[in-house]
């Protein structure tokens, strides 16, 4: 049942153009996100449908192009680990320094665990601190 909101949510289209509510259209771009998001996570997990690290990966990189921080943490984590995409340290560590640029919490995390460990960066435990 969540896949199937989800996947309703993520694939919704509703006509914010007209609309002079800024409001509106924020709480509407913030719902599609998550929402897609979210969608991305079970086919990641595969909980309620078939895993699918490759289709996961590939929604994740979609938010992500549109501007969400917390979807390109998640292509890093993908690149950094090889899910659904060539295992790429160096890339990992670009796209989680670029997230933990704009704030988000969680890719300053990774920013600093892969300093402290070398991954896709020459290990600097005094950045990473």
């Amino acid at each position: 049942m969540a896949f199937k909101f989800f996947n309703l949510a993520a694939n919704e289209i509703i006509d914010t153009s007209t609309s002079n509510f800024s409001p509106l259209k924020k709480l509407h771009n913030i719902n599609k996100e998550i929402s897609t998001i979210s969608l991305a996570d079970m086919y990641f997990d595969g909980l309620g449908v078939e895993k699918d690290t490759k289709k996961a990966f590939r929604i994740y990189s979609k938010v992500a192009d549109e501007g969400s921080f917390n979807a390109l943490n998640a292509v890093a984590y993908c690149y950094d680990n090889g899910f659904g995409v060539e295992k790429n340290e160096e890339k990992a560590f670009e796209l989680y320094l670029k997230s933990a640029g704009k704030g988000f919490l969680n890719a300053q995390l990774n920013v600093n665990m892969c300093y402290q460990d070398g991954t896709g960066i020459t290990k600097d435990e005094a950045k990473g601190f």
